[in-house]
């Protein structure tokens, strides 16, 4: 391909995927040796394809990361403690999953692996979605790494996700019920405002 063309950061990224402007102005570290040494990496998950209704949120990794960008300088101190968690913390980019379209179990293995590389590195893994599903290789990644007791999760959402999936791969808004459903006894704390009353919901029960 002729030089000065613009590239891909990854060969595989679809045109609506990749990273033109990291989350915070951060360096963008494309392998997992780029990962030592980093407190947070961010990593973008660019599918849509466990919705049931309104696709597009595949294109919002990129939009977030647009979003944040307010230009230079980048410090962010907090106004109440003063703190800047980007001169606080090492934070890289860690670009976006290699996708397919329409290969949701494709994506959730990638998802799974990407968020296995950060956590194997001693970071914290933050995920720009992406649909509802995206929570089940995230947590599938956090068992490999912890095992299914040594992690808990809480869910903040403004519906409590707790339904029974249906006939889909992802469940949609049934992720966190999936969880819920299956064998192991991992514990979910859920709060669900979806009428201005906070619902708290402790699975398996």
């Amino acid at each position: 391909m002729p030089e000065g063309r613009l590239q891909p950061n990854r060969p595989e990224e679809n045109g609506y995927t990749g990273v033109g402007l990291t989350f915070g102005r951060v360096p963008l570290v494309l392998e997992p040796s780029g990962l030592a040494g980093a407190d947070i990496a961010i990593v973008g998950a660019p599918f849509d394809e466990g919705v049931s209704y309104r696709p597009g949120t595949r294109f919002g990794p990129r939009a977030i990361r647009s979003g944040e960008d307010v230009g230079l300088p980048v410090d962010r101190p907090n106004m109440e403690l003063g703190i800047d968690p980007y001169k606080e913390l090492d934070i890289v980019d860690y670009g976006d999953v290699e996708v397919r379209s329409s290969n949701l179990a494709h994506n959730h293995a990638g998802l799974q692996a990407r968020v296995g590389e950060i956590l194997s590195a001693g970071a914290v893994a933050i995920v720009l979605g992406g649909d509802h599903s995206l929570s089940t290789p995230v947590l599938a990644a956090l068992s490999e790494q912890f095992g299914t007791d040594g992690f808990s999760v809480i869910h903040f959402d403004t519906h409590a996700d707790t339904g029974r999936p249906l006939a889909t791969l992802s469940g949609h808004s049934g992720t966190i019920g999936s969880v819920e459903y299956s064998d192991d006894d991992r514990t979910i704390r859920t709060f669900g405002d979806t009428d201005g009353t906070m619902r708290v919901f402790d699975a398996p029960n």
